[in-house]
């Protein structure tokens, strides 16, 4: 995933917030409290990170590009992580909950991304809310 942003992603934060609408589906969804730890898989630059720190959550934000990283906006509930969906820096069942936002399609596997995130929220709530890019090509 890291070298597919290497080119667009140095602008990437300029246009991109969490949109509010998902945010709060995302935290009806994960049905956890203030205060618990999840993790961001393909956090990106960290907008829907930030967005559900501020509702109290602490968020470990995972993502493999450094340009994207760089341009995250610092929040005291958001800790960083580089690191792929395949192989997570976490212990199993470490984790309250795991989200993954409109990043499963730049998993190198998606299958693999998926089991290593229900290894790290052991019974825990997995919120993917994603899309198939491919779906597009025609109408372009």
């Amino acid at each position: 995933m890291a070298s597919h942003y290497e080119q667009f992603g140095k602008t990437y934060a300029r246009t991109r917030e969490a949109d509010l609408r998902i945010v709060s589906e995302v935290i009806s969804l994960l049905d956890l409290p203030a205060g618990s730890t999840v993790a961001d898989i393909g956090a990106g630059t960290g907008n829907y990170c930030r967005a559900l720190a501020e509702q109290g959550f602490h968020m470990l934000a995972v993502e493999p590009s450094a340009i994207m990283r760089a341009q995250a906006v610092s929040h005291v509930g958001v800790e960083w992580f580089e690191g792929v969906a395949e192989n997570l820096p976490f212990p199993a069942a470490s984790i309250d909950g795991a989200i993954c936002i409109l990043a499963l399609h730049h998993f190198s596997d998606p299958a693999k991304g998926i089991r290593e995130m229900l290894r790290v929220i052991g019974n825990g709530p997995l919120v993917i809310f994603t899309f198939d890019p491919r779906g597009t090509e025609e109408f372009w």
